[in-house]
């Protein structure tokens, strides 16, 4: 490939216009890079691919499929914003999930503990959202990048979930993915007390400081994030909500369930 042709395609991913095949092109060009290469060309070549060179090394990309229009638009949309291929692998099978459940449209999306702010990102993308709305305390250095190649439909509010009561419109997804410990039960919570469907992926439980089990009660579980989630299935279940537990692939995040809750009036 002359050097013409790849800082053209590099113009493409980072105006979000690359297509599946210049893609490939790009991510065999940089796999068969020379790792001695020392000229100045090269040292500048690098410079300029490493972000994307990162994002796009990962063998997962074999699995993600740049004739599938959603995984191409947010995999050009990860480049963009130099967010990992790990991080893209977790949303789009979370969300093969949550719209093999719950349908692939809302008028609403809320993403909660949203971090990178992807996740909520997938949905404006592929046109399966009126509007999206970002929950994190502080915007991560990537959803800085990210809201860049985003419509305005994507609205960001700091807050503290924990503190702070939150307004959602009746009918809306309420969606997370590994948002840490008692966050992941707030989530639940705000959805359920609106009667709204939610899709969360529990993280990093804190067991001495858990809403279900004291620590006297938990210590005596091996398996204690089953535990927890089971009680937050069985608290989901006894407000009138029908659970459907999948899964993300272990070998993408090992905090891997898929917790999705629809209100059964």
């Amino acid at each position: 490939m002359d050097k013409d042709r790849v800082l053209s395609i590099i113009g493409d991913v980072r105006n979000g216009n690359v297509s599946g095949p210049d893609f490939l092109e790009l991510r065999a060009h940089i796999d068969g890079m020379d790792p001695h290469l020392n000229t100045k060309w090269g040292r500048r070549l690098k410079k300029i691919l490493s972000r994307i060179g990162n994002v796009h090394s990962n063998d997962l990309l074999e699995r993600l499929t740049p004739d599938c229009p959603q995984d191409l638009n947010l995999l050009r949309l990860a480049t963009f914003a130099g967010i990992d291929i790990k991080e893209v692998g977790e949303v789009l099978y979370f969300n093969q999930a949550v719209t093999a459940v719950l349908g692939d449209h809302f008028d609403h999306v809320y993403d909660l503990c949203s971090g990178n702010g992807l996740n909520g990102a997938y949905w404006l993308i592929n046109d399966m959202a009126g509007r999206v709305h970002y929950f994190d305390l502080k915007k991560n250095h990537h959803f800085e990048k990210l809201r860049n190649g985003l419509p305005s439909n994507y609205e960001h509010h700091g807050v503290n979930i924990l503190e702070e009561d939150i307004e959602i419109e009746k009918g809306g997804l309420v969606a997370s993915i590994h948002a840490c410990g008692v966050l992941t039960d707030k989530v639940m919570n705000i959805a359920m007390a609106q009667r709204n469907p939610f899709a969360v992926v529990p993280c990093c439980n804190d067991y001495d400081n858990n809403v279900h089990f004291s620590p006297e009660v938990i210590k005596y579980f091996e398996d204690k994030d089953g535990a927890i989630d089971a009680a937050r299935i069985r608290k989901a279940q006894e407000q009138g909500y029908n659970v459907v537990l999948r899964a993300v692939p272990k070998d993408i995040t090992t905090q891997n369930k898929v917790i999705i809750g629809i209100p059964s009036d």
